[in-house]
């Protein structure tokens, strides 16, 4: 990610769920200061919603803040 940061991006996206991305999203976010969301995250974040679960968590990154 950080090898193809541009400085028009509103933020970045991780794809693919065969990978351990979610982990970096905190870090990235704080490096890069723009939002980052990987499948993974996205996913477990729609299927909370879904169920009407708030849920907050600083190492998933600035979609569950």
């Amino acid at each position: 990610v950080k090898e193809n940061t541009r400085a028009e991006a509103d933020g970045y996206f991780l794809s693919c769920t065969n990978t351990r991305m979610i982990e970096a999203v905190a870090d990235l976010e704080r490096d890069l200061d723009k939002p980052v969301i990987n499948s993974n995250q996205a996913t477990i974040w729609a299927c909370l919603k879904k169920l009407g679960i708030a849920h907050r968590d600083k190492r998933l990154g600035s979609l569950f803040n």
